[in-house]
């Protein structure tokens, strides 16, 4: 029997307020898209780490390079030092490829969070600006 993941993402904007008082944005925004996912082992549900964690491959190597299958990747930026869980607002985390540096590359500030297919043997990096931060994070294989 496959195991499906079935992630979902609203985005509502300005949907009450557009004709009555539309400020900036004079256009509602409502829409949602959801979708099954067939996945496979090896997985890892969403856990906190902190950014600068060695699973073995390195500090801040999520997902090494050596898996070669496409990854679905949820990340969140925590807003929170990992030493002490105090709040860290403006500290920066680059996401990026392990492999190389010219894959992709997403800027996180607190309370970002992304949803994403990685392609395989890029591998996944997290490196924070000044301090190592907390963040969510949980991927699984394509199936």
């Amino acid at each position: 029997m496959a195991i499906k993941l079935k992630p979902s993402l609203s985005i509502v904007a300005n949907s009450n307020t557009a004709t009555t008082d539309p400020g900036l944005q004079t256009d509602a925004l409502s829409f949602t898209v959801s979708g099954d996912i067939t996945i496979a082992p090896p997985s890892i549900g969403i856990s906190r780490v902190p950014s600068d964690v060695n699973f073995g491959d390195g500090a801040g190597v999520l997902i090494p390079e050596e898996n070669t299958s496409i990854s679905y990747v949820y990340l969140k930026h925590l807003g929170l030092l990992a030493s002490n869980g105090t709040g860290d607002t403006e500290n920066i985390v680059e996401v990026d490829s392990d492999a190389n540096s010219d894959g992709f590359r997403l800027s996180m500030s607190a309370g970002d969070f992304a949803f994403f297919p990685l392609l395989g043997a890029e591998g996944l990096r997290v490196t924070a600006a000044s301090a190592a931060v907390m963040m969510e994070f949980g991927y699984w294989t394509k199936g």
